[in-house]
C-alpha cells in the first residue's frame, strides 16, 4: 500500500507540474482562460488581474505538483492537493452542467479538452491524490539539506523565471493557431493553394529518408533538402489572419510575395514615440532586404491614419486578441513566407529588433529555418523534461 501510495503521488505530482508548467509558459494565454472563467462565475470586475491570477494559480499547481513528486511535508502538501482538486471538480461540474463557450485550460495552449472530458480527467485524478493523503505520515521524504534545497530549487527557478521571460520577450514554446508552421488565410482562401504536403529529406550512412516536420530525425543525420509535393485531398484550412487598411477594407494581397514580415503592436498606446522611430527604421531595414513588411496595429480608424502618415510600410488594423495571439511580444514581428502556401516560419519579440539582421533572415531557406525552429521547440521541452526526470529520481 506504501509502494502504492508513492506511486500515486508521482502520477499525481506529474499531473501537476506539467498542466501548470505549460500554463505558465504563456502567462497571457493563461490570462485569457482566467478572464473566460471570471466572466463564467459572474467576476468580470477581475478581468484587469486575470494575467496575473493565472501566472498565480499557475505557480500554484506546478509547486504543488513538485512538492508531490519529492513527498515534501506531505501533511501539509496532500491535503493542499485534495482541497485544490475538490475545487476544481466543483468548478469543471458547473462547466460540465452549463457548458459554456470556453475552452478548460487545463492544459494551457497545449491540449484542448471538453468540459465533461476536464470533468472525468479531474475525478480520476481526485482518486489519484487519495492514497498520498491517506498515508501522508508514513510517505514522506527525508533526505540531506544539500539534495532538499536542490530539489527545491528545481521547483522554484522555473515558477519566477519561465513567466517573467515569457512576458519580457515571447513563450518558449508556441502553442497558438499562430504557432510556427502554421497555414495563414488573409480571408482569401480561395486563392491560396493548400493542397501540398511539405516533407524534409535527410541523409544517414549513404541512406535516404523522408521525414515529416513533427518527427525530424537527431543530429547525426544530415539534411539534404526540403520537398513538396501535392496531396489528393487536404482537409487542412488556414488560420484565419484579416487586417484592414486604411478605407476600412481587408487586405487581400498580404501575402503575395515570398518573404512577408508583421510587424504587430496590440497595445499601441504603450508605444513612446521613440518605439514608433524603431518601428519605422526596423521595417526599413526589412523592405532593403527584399521583404513585404506591413504593421498591424489594434487601433481605430483615427490613430491609423495618425500613423499611416509618419510610417514608410503600410498600416493595417486588426483585433487585439488576433495580434496577441499572432505574436505575444508588443511590437513582435512574424516571418510569414510563401511556400505553396502562407506559413508562418518564425517570431520574434520586440527587443530582438535592435539584435536580429534581416539579411540573415532574406538569406536562409525559410524551410531550413522552419526546420530549425521546430528542432529548437523539441529540445527545450526535451531539456525541461530531463531536469524533472532528475528531481523524480535522483
Amino acid at each position: 500500500m506504501k509502494s502504492f501510495s508513492i506511486l500515486c503521488s508521482y502520477v499525481a505530482g506529474l499531473a501537476f507540474v506539467i498542466s501548470g508548467f505549460l500554463k505558465l509558459l504563456d502567462p497571457i494565454g493563461t490570462g485569457f482562460i482566467m478572464e473566460e472563467y471570471f466572466k463564467f462565475l459572474h467576476l468580470g470586475f477581475l478581468s484587469g488581474v486575470s494575467v496575473a491570477a493565472g501566472i498565480v494559480m499557475s505557480a500554484l499547481e506546478f509547486i504543488l505538483g513538485g512538492l508531490m513528486i519529492v513527498r515534501f511535508k506531505m501533511a501539509f502538501t496532500s491535503v493542499a492537493v485534495l482541497v485544490l482538486m475538490g475545487f476544481y471538480l466543483i468548478l469543471t461540474l458547473l462547466l460540465a452542467v452549463f457548458n459554456p463557450p470556453m475552452d478548460c485550460g487545463c492544459f494551457g495552449e497545449a491540449v484542448h479538452l471538453t468540459h465533461l472530458q476536464t470533468l472525468i480527467k479531474n475525478a480520476v485524478l481526485s482518486l489519484i491524490c487519495l492514497p498520498p493523503f491517506f498515508k501522508r505520515r508514513s510517505i514522506e521524504y527525508t533526505c540531506r539539506k544539500w539534495h532538499l534545497y536542490y530539489r527545491l530549487a528545481l521547483i522554484a527557478v522555473p515558477v519566477f523565471a519561465v513567466p517573467a521571460l515569457s512576458l519580457s520577450y515571447r513563450p518558449f514554446v508556441d502553442f497558438t493557431d499562430f504557432k510556427p508552421s502554421s497555414v495563414i488565410d488573409d480571408g482569401y482562401s480561395g486563392e491560396a493553394d493548400y493542397s501540398a504536403a511539405m516533407s524534409f529529406i535527410y541523409e544517414k550512412n549513404g541512406e535516404r529518408s523522408v521525414f515529416a516536420l513533427d518527427n525530424l530525425p537527431d543530429s547525426t543525420w544530415t539534411y539534404v533538402e526540403t520537398v513538396t509535393a501535392p496531396v489528393a485531398s487536404s482537409s487542412e484550412e488556414g488560420t484565419l489572419l484579416a487586417l484592414r487598411d486604411l478605407s476600412g477594407e481587408y487586405v487581400s494581397s498580404l501575402f503575395d510575395d515570398e518573404r512577408n514580415m508583421i510587424i504587430s503592436v496590440h497595445r499601441p498606446g504603450a508605444f513612446s514615440g521613440e518605439d514608433w522611430e524603431r518601428v519605422s527604421r526596423f521595417a526599413d531595414r526589412l523592405s532593403a532586404c527584399g521583404f513585404s513588411v506591413s504593421i498591424a496595429v489594434a487601433a481605430d480608424d483615427a490613430e491609423l491614419a495618425e500613423l499611416s502618415a509618419v510610417l514608410h510600410v503600410p498600416v493595417c488594423s486588426g483585433d487585439y486578441k488576433t495580434l496577441i495571439t499572432l505574436n505575444r511580444s508588443n511590437g513582435g514581428f512574424t516571418y510569414i513566407a510563401n511556400m505553396s502556401y502562407p506559413t508562418v516560419v518564425e517570431k520574434w519579440a520586440y527587443p530582438m529588433m535592435d539584435r536580429v539582421d534581416p539579411a540573415e533572415i532574406a538569406d536562409e531557406d525559410p524551410d531550413v529555418m522552419l526546420m530549425h525552429a521546430t528542432i529548437r521547440r523539441g529540445s527545450f521541452m526535451r531539456i525541461v523534461a530531463f531536469a524533472y526526470l532528475l528531481l523524480i529520481v535522483i
